[in-house]
């Protein structure tokens, strides 16, 4: 049995930011796959059962942690939506393609500066996928909104 240590009281285990996504989800050995191919996270942690039932993981995207976590018994799974910052949207929307997530919107520039595109992975999370192309200012971000907004009400 390993040695656990206490940890100071308010203190958060290392990698762990003040929130952090958890995504409880219904097979996750095939979701940490997906998330290792396609945003080229690593796993940290993984917890099972004495049967191999993975119950919960923890994997790093970058600086970010993220659990991911079996439904408690009698409940269900709970999909939620999560942004990402990528080098490349392109990229890592083909990479998530290829590794079964339903496309939600392809790879678009957007009037704030970013290149986004939108993903729902194999366990039902949706992902906005950002790049950031532009460093638009307030003054330009509130042009821009104005010109969109008056298009639509036209």
């Amino acid at each position: 049995m390993m040695d656990s240590k206490p940890l100071r009281r308010g203190r958060r285990p290392d990698r762990h930011h003040t929130v952090n996504p958890a995504l409880i989800v219904s097979g996750i050995p095939r979701l940490i796959t997906f998330l290792q191919r396609t945003f080229d996270a690593v796993e940290v942690r993984r917890m099972a059962l004495p049967d191999g039932a993975v119950i919960h993981a923890e994997v790093m995207i970058e600086d970010s942690l993220v659990m991911v976590m079996a439904p408690r018994p009698g409940a269900r799974p709970m999909p939620c939506s999560l942004g990402i910052y990528v080098d490349d949207v392109d990229a890592a929307y083909a990479r998530a393609m290829a590794e079964g997530a339903r496309s939600i919107q392809e790879p678009a520039d957007q009037f704030y500066g970013h290149r986004t595109a939108r993903i729902e992975d194999p366990a039902g999370n949706q992902w906005t996928i950002h790049t950031v192309i532009e460093e638009v200012s307030p003054e330009e971000l509130l042009h821009r909104s104005a010109r969109i907004v008056g298009r639509k009400s036209n």
